[in-house]
């Protein structure tokens, strides 16, 4: 891994200072929270540090936007003993259960299905017993999720929630979040990796989708990566089942099974996907790798089946200032914010309806 400069600037961080003073006196308060973000994002001294914060708790007590602030002050990225002072929007409270526990094989779906396979179908799935309507069968978490770079600054980059008061990475300037537990958990899951070429990243012109294939190669190890690779296929039925025969969505193994469709592009398409492999395998430290054809393989496949599996979340907001429900849901003119793109697992399987009301997002 190369390990590159911060691109903290004490510069750039006083001119969105000021960006933010002249959206403030034209009442854009949503504008100025996120430009005070981003200024915090690339603040480096204390002291701006401080005069950042302190503009934010302003705006928020005089915009009405969350009215429990604790105007405490302290040490600049002391977080942990301070109280909550975000406002996240979350759809749901709670993973709704499945009917009647979970599947044998399957982990993410309920008891009443079965998995089965034949040459007219394909695999698919099939009722065990009568499913009333509105009964949850299938519940996933994403394999992985990145969020657009147009939100950065407006939600946290770990859990996705939407959040006035953001907490900034202390090396770049690419990430921020919502508390200091998702900042953690950010950093041992994949930010350790990304963290140290956020700033290549950025000047490389990926698209939401390539950034999604950037985050499946920091969560995966490159040995990893060569032992499912080298593990063999299993028959049709249990593609990206592990050795003890079940499907688990976690799973790299179960990962490098979803659908590919390598023959639904064209030559220019392909020819910029192994470029942009290429390039990913670079900016990683990877292109050396005694191996390395076996990854840019690796990820050539992801960058042609995301487009496939992946999916945007949106979200209902109002910049305007409205009042908001007990759900979080802008109450005037709401309108539609897409924050995340995630990758679906089920796919794999065949379930690959996720429009609403069938699938939701969950808190």
């Amino acid at each position: 891994m190369r390990k590159i400069a911060s691109n903290k600037s004490s510069i750039r961080s006083a001119r969105l200072l000021k960006k933010s003073e002249e959206s403030l006196k034209e009442y854009k308060y949503h504008l100025t929270l996120k430009t005070l973000n981003q200024a915090l994002a690339f603040a480096k001294e204390k002291e701006i540090i401080k005069k950042i914060e302190s503009q934010r708790q302003l705006v928020l007590a005089t915009s009405g936007l969350n009215s429990e602030i604790n105007l405490k002050t302290g040490d600049s990225w002391d977080y942990t003993e301070r109280k909550e002072w975000n406002n996240c929007f979350k759809w749901t409270s709670e993973i709704p259960k499945l009917l009647i526990g979970k599947n044998r094989e399957i982990g993410a779906f309920s008891a009443a299905v079965e998995l089965q396979y034949n040459e007219e179908f394909g695999r698919h799935l099939i009722a065990l017993q009568p499913i009333p309507p509105g009964c949850v069968i299938g519940v996933e978490l994403p394999f992985a999720n990145v969020l657009h770079s147009s939100c950065k600054y407006t939600h946290c980059s770990q859990c996705l929630a939407k959040a006035h008061f953001l907490i900034p990475c202390q090396n770049c300037t690419q990430a921020m979040y919502c508390s200091e537990s998702c900042r953690v958990a950010a950093w041992s899951e994949h930010h350790a990796v990304e963290c140290q070429i956020a700033g290549q990243l950025q000047t490389a012109g990926l698209s939401p989708v390539d950034v999604l294939a950037v985050r499946v190669l920091s969560l995966s190890k490159p040995d990893e990566i060569l032992r499912c690779q080298a593990g063999g296929k299993r028959n049709s039925r249990c593609a990206g089942f592990s050795s003890t025969g079940r499907f688990e969505s976690d799973s790299l193994y179960a990962f490098m099974h979803i659908h590919c469709n390598p023959q639904g592009w064209t030559f220019e398409e392909t020819l910029r996907q192994l470029v942009t492999a290429l390039l990913i395998l670079r900016v990683y430290g990877l292109d050396k790798h005694p191996q390395s054809i076996q990854l840019a393989v690796f990820v050539l496949r992801n960058l042609q089946s995301i487009p496939h599996n992946s999916h945007e979340i949106a979200e209902r907001c109002n910049c305007n200032g409205g009042k908001l429900s007990d759900h979080g849901i802008a109450l005037g003119v709401p309108r539609l914010e897409y924050p995340a793109e995630f990758l679906a697992q089920l796919q794999a399987l065949g379930a690959n309806d996720s429009m609403s009301p069938h699938a939701r997002r969950l808190g």
